[in-house]
């Protein structure tokens, strides 16, 4: 009976993205508390009282132009901009601003996380000095889950009664015009059943989360909610466009694992989709199955082969199955399709340098190194190749170069090697201990990371019974360090 009703299969594929959002609540949480408000509190130290603003307001033509001139292309602007984003998606972004106002006694009732918001409770009765206006206009906010608006309301109680009625009036003021604003938005984007929906899970969320005996309840919220998979639900989740909503919010929300099952369902529908393939191989790779990863976009190629993101994947697989010959023949199409991307010019000469090449290496990496010397992307292979070409030098002109840029601890140890072979001992010395250093000191591991250079030294022409000599002069030295 419920399925014969209107909208019946829309509204319950709403109902599953909205559960799938819910997993991104907590990490929306931590990046609030750890990233976001710190980064404003540091614009606005001396900033007191209580700040209720709508994500909405953060973006658009009507933002403060003193906060564009302060934020600019700031960090905290992209967290901002990042933070609308994912409110105008569904996504919870209010459980960190209420997840400490749970603590009234009014919430130790079951009932009370779910009852619907009204201005005629009976816990306002003997609150006459609340403006009842004031209750009505929270009712009406449609970002606002129920138990979040009775928060706001037994919080603005705790506020001194001098401070309470002019924070009152201008929060009236601001969640009237936030209301007009919702309502033009709820006419276009969504309709009374999303609004609902979203309240409710918000509102379950709450009651799992924060209830005193929250531990006493199972915890949905920490299954994979993969609703489409229940045999009751299969007869309305089960088509294609279904599915495809239901994938594509996993794969943007970074959820692999639940993503490639249900691709796995709609390959099952359509095997000429090259989207399909891409999308299935993407997760197959991030979930580590290369192999398979390859496979599916081998599969895409072969229908558009002129894709430049396939074919660019197809590459990094090759590479990452040591296979550089195959990924050597991908990249050089990929040049001729985008030529004289630096990316595609250094992955070109990784594999020559892969395939022992080591001049061929070489051009790639000069030329890349030409067409782009800002980005100081080719330094680290045109120094290694060149100490592997015995260009000791060469090698030493461009660690140097490195070693001005923010070093790595693989930085210090190849300057130390190169330096080692120019016979300039004390100052191959002075890199392998700066490269230790940069390890926090942890001799084991820069003996580790050394040892897997060894049979470059070898080759290169150290005496492998040098090697254990300098090791030990290192320890020593570092020991004598305070």
């Amino acid at each position: 009976m419920l399925a014969e009703t209107p909208d019946f299969k829309r509204i319950l594929t709403t109902i599953i993205l909205r559960f799938i959002l819910s997993r991104e609540t907590e990490k929306v949480t931590h990046k609030l508390q750890e990233e976001i408000i710190p980064e404003m509190m540091k614009l606005a130290p001396k900033t007191t009282g209580i700040i209720f603003t709508d994500p909405s307001e953060l973006s658009g033509d009507d933002m403060n132009p003193e906060w564009k001139e302060l934020m600019g292309d700031s960090k905290i602007a992209k967290m901002i901009e990042e933070y609308s984003n994912l409110h105008e998606e569904g996504v919870d972004v209010m459980h960190s601003t209420f997840i400490h106002l749970k603590h009234f006694p009014f919430f130790k009732s079951v009932s009370n996380w779910f009852l619907p918001f009204t201005s005629k409770h009976t816990a306002f009765e003997d609150k006459q000095d609340i403006d009842v206006s004031t209750l009505e206009t929270i009712m009406q906010v449609s970002f606002m889950c129920n138990s979040d608006k009775y928060s706001l309301y037994f919080s603005l109680y705790q506020i001194p009664e001098a401070h309470r009625m002019a924070l009152m009036n201008q929060l009236n003021s601001q969640l009237s015009e936030m209301n007009a604003q919702q309502n033009e938005e709820l006419k276009s984007k969504k309709s009374e059943a999303e609004t609902i929906t979203g309240q409710y899970i918000q509102d379950l969320y709450r009651f799992i989360k924060l209830f005193p005996r929250h531990p006493e309840f199972y915890d949905l919220f920490n299954s994979p909610l993969e609703f489409h998979r229940l045999t009751i639900l299969q007869p309305w989740l089960s088509d294609a466009e279904t599915l495809f909503h239901i994938a594509e919010l996993y794969l943007r929300k970074g959820y692999y694992d639940n993503a490639l099952t249900v691709y796995n369902q709609l390959m099952l529908l359509d095997t000429s989709d090259e989207m399909l393939y891409q999308k299935r191989g993407y997760c197959r790779q991030m979930t580590n199955d290369v192999n398979g990863a390859l496979e599916d976009y081998l599969r895409s190629e072969m229908i558009n082969p002129q894709s430049k993101w396939v074919i660019r994947r197809i590459a990094g697989c090759y590479r990452t199955l040591k296979q550089p010959a195959k990924a050597f023949d991908f990249y050089l199409r990929l040049d001729k399709l985008n030529p004289d991307n630096i990316s595609t010019l250094i992955n070109i000469g990784h594999c020559y340098l892969e395939m022992k090449n080591f001049d061929e290496a070489l051009k790639y990496y000069f030329k890349a190194d030409y067409l782009e010397p800002a980005s100081h992307k080719a330094l680290r292979a045109i120094a290694w190749c060149s100490f592997l070409t015995g260009k000791y030098s060469q090698a030493c002109k461009y660690y140097g170069k490195i070693l001005e840029n923010k070093p790595l601890t693989h930085d210090y140890l190849n300057a130390g090697h190169t330096e080692w072979m120019l016979h300039h001992t004390k100052k191959a010395v002075e890199y392998y201990t700066l490269a230790c250093k940069s390890l926090s000191g942890d001799f084991n591991k820069f003996v580790e990371l050394f040892r897997n250079d060894i049979p470059d030294l070898e080759l290169a022409g150290i005496k492998p019974a040098e090697i254990p000599l300098l090791i030990d002069y290192i320890h020593y030295n570092q020991s004598l360090k305070p």
